[in-house]
């Protein structure tokens, strides 16, 4: 029931806890047990579990471990690809040092007082179900455990359909983040349009569930020697648009010496250095006041990756670090960025080869009119 009604991939773990308070209203509750989903080439299993510490308490770990540097380790992965059951037994001092082992990796309780644990390993074709007990199963019992095997595939399986949904519905958000960016910037046809890139980057940005407080866009003029910055409020208003010179001290310096190398560039920033940021903007006349940059609560940290795209960075500034997942999605937004951005400069470049043709047209009308007057 409780695998059935999971909605999204985030419910696994309630699915396990489930599966742990049954096994003690059956009276056969292990000091740990749980489920591991194993991967094949990396040996690495993602484990959730539920613990039972020498108190009596019942703890959640959720963690990676890697079957290997251990006999039982070794073995709960050579039986995986078998997909034959696994009943290790530890003693005393082997109790301590598997435990040992295994705080390198996850924070497992100590369980230095137990004489012996029986390791239980049933498997399914995507990782196994486990349980540590302090007295060996019979056979009655270990029956109870190939029943929740069972049901435990079945979980996996409704987890493993709700996170491919998830991916595609996260799949179809990006493409048509990525489908606004490229209409809206293709529709841009003056410097003055430019002033709509951070409100567009900003609302994208919101649409992708990236966490951030501040965004903008970095355009490398490299005939002008110039970086043309456009920032936001944290409310998504553009806020400055202006140059900052390839040879000025702070951040430009850095932007351009990562844009040339088309590595991503993060940095951090206090709160004094993002005000004394702040303040040069002002100095500058980039922006009026400190006040409208910074809002009332300026932030205390501020963790700032700039993207590489081909005419220049899109920066996203937020309160922690982000992972590995935002990255890519901004990456792909910056990707976006820097095609249709092409397309606005070959426009420029068309009407600015046109406003040529006419100016050569209108002379040489002048010229023949010159010409026919003095004739």
């Amino acid at each position: 029931g409780k695998a059935m009604a999971m909605h999204s991939s985030d419910d696994l773990n309630d699915a396990i806890k489930v599966f742990y308070q049954e096994l003690g209203s059956l009276s056969v509750t292990p000091r740990r047990c749980g489920l591991g989903l194993i991967d094949k080439e990396t040996r690495i299993t993602e484990m959730s579990t539920m613990n039972t510490t020498e108190k009596g308490d019942s703890i959640e770990i959720v963690g990676k471990l890697k079957l290997t540097g251990h006999p039982v380790l070794e073995r709960i992965y050579d039986n995986w690809l078998l997909q034959k059951e696994y009943h290790p037994v530890l003693r005393g001092n082997e109790i301590k040092a598997y435990y040992q082992l295994l705080h390198s990796q996850i924070s497992y309780p100590d369980y230095s007082n137990d004489i012996a644990q029986y390791g239980y390993f049933f498997y399914i074709p995507e990782g196994g179900v486990f349980a540590w007990t302090t007295t060996e199963l019979a056979e009655d019992e270990l029956k109870i455990y190939r029943r929740f095997r069972s049901v435990i595939s079945l979980t996996y399986k409704r987890y493993d359909d709700l996170q491919k949904a998830e991916a595609q519905a996260r799949e179809a958000v990006r493409q048509a983040s990525v489908d606004r960016v490229r209409a809206e910037i293709a529709s841009m046809r003056s410097t003055n349009d430019l002033e709509r890139i951070t409100p567009l980057v900003w609302n994208e940005l919101t649409n992708l569930g990236v966490p951030f407080i501040r965004c903008g866009v970095f355009i490398i003029d490299e005939p002008a020697e110039q970086i043309h910055t456009y920032l936001s409020t944290p409310d998504g208003e553009a806020i400055a648009a202006f140059p900052l010179a390839f040879n000025a001290e702070g951040i430009g310096r850095n932007v351009l010496s990562y844009w040339r190398k088309k590595q991503i560039y993060t940095d951090h920033w206090s709160e004094a250095e993002f005000k004394e940021w702040t303040k040069s903007l002002v100095q500058q006349g980039a922006i009026k006041s400190q006040e409208k940059y910074q809002t009332a609560h300026p932030p205390s940290n501020l963790d700032l990756h700039f993207l590489p795209f081909l005419q220049g960075m899109l920066y996203v500034g937020n309160i922690n670090p982000l992972g590995d997942d935002e990255i890519n999605l901004i990456q792909s937004l910056a990707d976006a960025f820097s095609t249709a951005y092409a397309r606005y400069e070959d426009f420029n470049k068309l009407e600015a080869a046109k406003r040529q043709v006419d100016k050569t047209l209108t002379e040489l009308r002048a010229a023949q009119t010159q010409l026919v007057q003095s004739e």
